[in-house]
């Protein structure tokens, strides 16, 4: 075997590796869209506040409900819902970017709220 073969197989085999240990992150239409998902998170947190002050008895059963809703008010599959949610949890660039948003729109309802 000659050197230049074995050099090609070390190479090859090292950009194997590499792309075995690459990450790759599905594309999804939703993320496409970034004021919709701001507006399913905001209403997530509107939804997560107003269960929490329910009695914990009743807790569980309010989440599905108000997960549907949600699913339903964005026309959303449960796919796309869990999906999302799934990978804002695994994209601390993408959630924080997100929440930041999602927090000056629930400031900005608010306020408009408190002027009523």
């Amino acid at each position: 075997m000659t050197l230049n073969k074995c050099l090609l197989y070390v190479l090859l085999s090292l950009l194997l590796m590499i792309m075995a240990c690459s990450e790759l992150k599905p594309h999804m239409a939703i993320l496409d869209d970034q004021d919709k998902v701001v507006d399913v998170i905001v209403d997530m947190y509107i939804a997560e506040a107003t269960i929490n002050k329910q009695p914990i008895t009743v807790r569980d059963s309010l989440r599905g409900s108000y997960r549907d809703n949600i699913i339903l008010i964005h026309d959303l599959s449960d796919v796309e819902f869990d999906s999302l949610f799934l990978y804002i949890q695994t994209d601390s660039e993408s959630y924080s970017e997100i929440h930041k948003r999602a927090v000056a729109k629930l400031n900005e309802l608010n306020s408009s709220k408190d002027k009523d």
